[in-house]
């Protein structure tokens, strides 16, 4: 059986973490994605990986 090893979100200050469901909630994946490459080092993969993880956390009918 192949195990699916899933990192958890990076650590990532309260201010951007805020930021980013604002951004994911009200204009979307891709805007959350380029929030999160230009505040962080990060590549579009790990961007990607954060923003999915987010979107799990955000109730149905947010906005």
């Amino acid at each position: 059986m192949e195990k699916i090893y899933r990192r958890q979100l990076p650590s990532m200050s309260p201010e951007l973490r805020e930021a980013m469901m604002t951004t994911l909630i009200y204009k979307g994946r891709v805007a959350a994605m380029k929030l999160y490459k230009e505040q962080t080092t990060a590549r579009l993969f790990e961007a990607k990986e954060v923003v999915e993880k987010l979107a799990q956390e955000i109730e149905p009918g947010a906005a």
